[in-house]
């Protein structure tokens, strides 16, 4: 307890500062740059395999099983998640999927066949799936209110700012050579994570005030923490208090003791916990049969469909490119805007352009009629949608999932949509594959399932999200609930 007390005040100054948090920040935006490798692998070295003279020889259904893999992963990644995360915290649950990427790449890099590959990217998908369900909350737990979102949308921006970087330069390297790239990249994010603080809310949660109070300090770069660390105390008080309830009167147990079938008896019952959950599903439902994860994996696939006069090749790195500029763009206005506006016109803009490629995807196949003229405008419509997506979609994905869903039911309900989410990106991908490849109904089709998934969605969400710009935990619990 003296060390703790001798600790107090070490950081502080007296106007505050950020550099802990901003240190925080920027780790996990290291982790996510290094994490945008496992998306961004799947178009160019997919491409690459399949050219004469590729070290690994694979075919159109390898293609599938492979891309497919990574989503199986990723479904299953909450199994684990969810154990661990509410008892060794967030800092080291994300020093273990770290442990779990990098045996990913340990893999790829001694691949010789395709099942090694599948194997690697489960795993791949796997370690994602972890990272992307414990940053984003750690994130919003060691964030300032008033910077929490421009914050959250460092995740969106490293994370695609790997995914161009594996666009531009996977083409001209080895496979081999990515994967030693990769663990080098992982292990100097691992290096910057040991030194972070742990998330204020978890030390709470688990009954350590002091030190919830100390690390509190130190993000804040100052000595009087007393009105957030009330904040704090208060979440974890009403989280007691649902506690309490679900014990029929008896002696509340802290939320760092809530079982798995106590979480969900609260999303249940719990207005504001099932409005959050639908939330979040629709939100992730969007994400990932909307088309998002079926063009950012077979984009030069669909380019080379196009036959547009653009090679496929610089249209993937124009449209990463796109993808990073419009997120860069979405962290200045985010806390300005709202999430309600940009979720409504993503989707609306998103729907919009889905449908012109649905629409040139069936001249193309179905008529006589020679679409080639439009092609510009088909491959212009596809940048537009990723990013709209990337202003809109994309980044909020996560900021809603930290900010909606409540503390006491945030790992399980996290990690059940995450979970989710990989069933559908599985889905999604072989849905694509099987109805334009297999069946032979061309891209049209999958297309226009995407418009309608993407319009419904939108409307869905809108009618449920309440506006959570500039509001505490505390303040987005209440709304939820009425």
């Amino acid at each position: 307890m003296m060390s703790r007390d001798s600790d107090r005040g070490r950081y502080s100054t007296p106007e505050g500062s950020p550099i802990w948090e901003y240190f925080s920040t920027a780790s996990c935006a290291m982790l996510f740059f290094a994490i945008g490798f496992v998306p961004g692998w799947n178009a160019p070295t997919l491409n690459m395999l399949q050219k004469p003279g590729s070290p690994i020889t694979i075919n159109g259904s390898d293609v599938s099983n492979i891309s497919a893999a990574m989503g199986f992963g990723y479904m299953f990644a909450p199994t684990l998640t969810v154990l661990i995360t509410d008892k060794l915290g967030k800092k080291k649950s994300l020093l273990i999927a770290i442990a779990v990427t990098s045996t990913n790449w340990g893999l790829i890099a001694i691949a010789q066949t395709v099942n090694i590959l599948i194997v690697a990217r489960f795993i791949s998908g796997f370690a994602m799936g972890m990272i992307l369900g414990i940053a984003p909350m750690y994130l919003g737990e060691v964030a300032s209110v008033k910077i929490r979102g421009a914050i959250g949308m460092v995740c969106s921006v490293t994370m695609n700012a790997g995914i161009l970087f594996t666009f531009v330069v996977v083409p001209y390297l080895s496979v081999r050579m990515v994967a030693y790239i990769s663990l080098t990249l992982i292990t100097l994010a691992a290096m910057c994570i040991l030194f972070i603080p742990e998330s204020p809310y978890f030390l709470a949660m688990v009954g350590r005030i002091a030190e919830a109070e100390v690390v509190l300090e130190k993000l804040r770069g100052k000595s009087d923490v007393t009105e957030e660390l009330d904040l704090i105390k208060n979440t974890v008080t009403d989280m007691d208090k649902g506690a309490k309830k679900l014990n029929k009167g008896n002696e509340p147990r802290a939320p760092k003791t809530f079982g798995i079938f106590e979480q969900i008896k609260q999303i249940v019952t719990v207005p504001g916990n099932r409005k959050a959950f639908f939330i979040n599903f629709l939100v992730m439902t969007w994400m990932e049969f909307g088309g998002y994860i079926v063009i950012m994996i077979f984009c030069t696939f669909l380019f080379d469909a196009m036959h547009s006069k653009i090679s496929s090749y610089t249209s993937t790195i124009i449209l990463s490119a796109c993808q990073l500029v419009s997120n860069v763009f979405t962290a200045f206005v985010i806390d300005r805007v709202g999430r309600r506006p940009l979720i409504g016109i993503s989707g609306v803009l998103s729907g919009a352009c889905l449908m012109i490629i649905t629409v040139y995807y069936f001249l193309m196949e179905y008529t006589g009629i020679d679409s080639s003229p439009y092609s510009t405008l088909a491959v212009c419509a596809m940048y537009v949608n990723i990013i709209v997506l990337s202003i809109g979609l994309v980044p909020l994905q996560t900021i809603l999932m930290s900010e909606t869903i409540a503390s006491e039911v945030k790992t399980l309900v996290s990690n059940i949509i995450i979970s989710m989410g990989g069933l559908l990106g599985s889905a999604a991908m072989m849905f694509y594959k099987q109805t334009s490849e297999i069946w032979g109904l061309g891209n049209s089709v999958p297309f226009f399932v995407f418009t309608i998934t993407t319009w419904f969605s939108t409307m869905a969400i809108m009618m449920l999200l309440p506006e959570t710009k500039g509001k505490t935990f505390l303040e987005i619990q209440r709304i939820l609930n009425k």
